[in-house]
């Protein structure tokens, strides 16, 4: 028995030296390593996809963002012009005995958000959580039987991710996030709100 708690005691010693030096290290490493500045301009590059478009289009559909804004220590807000393609079944009928596909036919979501983003940890710490809000206006275009359709709205995000920088002055973000939007009038295919949980992945350099 004291030879089990004395090498139960050695185990517990040499695992907290090993925690303490693991974190020496990571602290060390963390302060050695530069910073991005404390404010300044920057621009970001975002792609992703809308991995649920309810009220617009069900499906999957890629999505891409280009923004410009200004960061200070803790904050950051940015106005980002944003594209998605969508797709639609036009709903053809077919019996049992013929060989077909529903046609699909494509249309186009774009417009412009203010995000602005909350970190969680100071600028100095390479792994940066954060939250991440913004509103703006959307366009929903496409076209039907040779008509032009389209509507316009106001929307909304409200999401979270985290920022990893590689060098002082690039940054990758991983983030999700949900929307909402509101037209003005329905369409055919176009339900009068949408909702939408995208998962977007960014580049940010700061100037």
């Amino acid at each position: 028995m004291p030879k089990c708690t004395h090498r139960m005691k050695v185990l517990f010693i040499a695992l907290a030296i090993s925690v303490v030096f693991t974190l020496s290290l990571v602290g060390t490493s963390v302060a050695a390593e530069p910073s991005e500045p404390d404010d300044g301009l920057y621009i970001i590059l975002s792609g992703g996809s809308h991995i649920h478009y309810e009220g617009i289009d069900d499906g999957a559909r890629p999505a891409v963002q280009l923004g410009f804004g200004y960061y200070w220590k803790w904050f950051s807000i940015d106005a980002d012009f944003l594209w998605s393609n969508l797709e639609w079944d036009r709903g053809v009928i077919c019996f049992a005995w013929d060989v077909c596909d529903p046609e699909q036919f494509h249309g186009n979501l774009f417009g412009g958000i203010v995000q602005v983003r909350i970190y969680l940890l100071p600028n100095y710490i390479r792994l940066r959580p954060f939250f991440v809000g913004g509103a703006g206006g959307q366009v929903v275009s496409f076209q039907d039987d040779g008509e032009n359709h389209r509507a316009w709205g106001l929307t909304w995000s409200v999401g979270g991710g985290l920022g990893i920088r590689i060098i002082p002055r690039l940054s990758i973000y991983l983030s999700m996030a949900y929307s909402y939007i509101g037209f003005n009038e329905e369409l055919n295919y176009v339900q009068s709100t949408a909702r939408s949980m995208s998962i977007i992945g960014s580049v940010k350099f700061s100037l």
